[in-house]
């Protein structure tokens, strides 16, 4: 059983709506403040592919525009394919370790920075220009897009509301496409050339296909 803190409401949550969560997490060696672990939902029959998701990232409130005060609290999730490494050692290969690295490295953004993430859509560059992930993969942003009602918003017994932003990644060209023409016809080209939520690292550059 999952113990009812630090982040037990959140799990709950996730396999309420997903599926059952691991015990084990990706922990900080040393932590942050706020400190964010990153947990696992493995594939099952009704949803082969795997999930990992931030917990902690909500402990301290983002600093938010007048109007947007249900964003203040977040949490991160990403879909990888079944058979994505996720051993300690496979972690030692970039490859492998950048959606853990990308995961962290946004939670940890908004409390870094006097920033926040939330609606409309916020895409987040690796570095300026913006960097690969890793050497097999040409994506190099991610970007936040919150899950429907039911399952992407968590009002904990504290009182707070978590919002749950899921993040598939774009290439740069997408980025600079959603900046030039904007985000309905990102999303008009995601349709047409059937981008999945599940990360496939091989997939279309729907702005090359311009």
């Amino acid at each position: 059983m999952h113990p009812d803190q630090p982040h037990g409401e959140i799990i709950r949550h996730m396999e309420e709506h997903y599926a059952p969560v691991e015990k084990n997490a990706f922990h900080e060696i040393v932590p942050g403040d706020p400190s964010v672990s990153v947990h696992v939902i493995p594939p099952t029959p009704t949803r082969p592919w795997t999930t990992l998701f931030t917990a902690g990232m909500s402990d301290k409130p983002m600093t938010v525009p007048q109007g947007y005060e249900e964003s203040r609290f977040a949490e991160l999730m990403i879909h990888l394919p079944p058979d994505w490494p996720l051993s300690l050692e496979a972690f030692g290969d970039r490859n492998h370790f950048w959606p853990v690295q990308m995961l962290k490295k946004i939670a940890y953004l908004p409390h870094l920075s006097g920033s926040w993430l939330g609606p409309p859509p916020t895409i987040i560059s690796n570095d300026d220009p913006p960097e690969p992930f890793a050497p097999n993969t040409a994506f190099t942003c991610m970007m936040l897009l919150l899950e429907d009602a039911e399952t992407g918003r968590l009002k904990t017994k504290d009182g707070r509301v978590i919002l749950l932003h899921w993040m598939p990644p774009l290439y740069t060209e997408e980025r600079d496409l959603e900046l030039e023409a904007g985000l309905a016809h990102l999303f008009e080209l995601f349709d047409r050339y059937e981008v999945p939520r599940v990360v496939d690292i091989n997939r279309v550059n729907v702005a090359k296909q311009e």
